[in-house]
């Protein structure tokens, strides 16, 4: 229900960019990266990315982001 109410409260991002990601308990992305859709159907989607409420700790899953942020170019220039 919160992600229906910030949609609902945030109109303004009709033609964004959103990048789904967020933990989850075995759903994956699809759920609300759907609903998402439904509320800003012009916004652009690059990528998403779910990660396991049980492994969101351990390395693997420092790493699966680490590397989807690379991937959508987000990842932060050092200099």
């Amino acid at each position: 229900m919160i992600l229906h109410t910030f949609c609902e409260a945030n109109p303004q991002l009709k033609d964004k960019t959103i990048i789904p990601f967020g933990t989850h308990g075995g759903s994956g992305v699809g759920s609300y990266k759907t609903m998402l859709q439904k509320y800003y159907p012009d916004a652009k989607y690059p990528e998403s990315l779910g990660i396991s409420g049980a492994s969101v700790r351990n390395s693997d899953s420092k790493t699966a982001v680490a590397n989807w942020v690379k991937k959508i170019g987000l990842e932060k220039k050092t200099e």
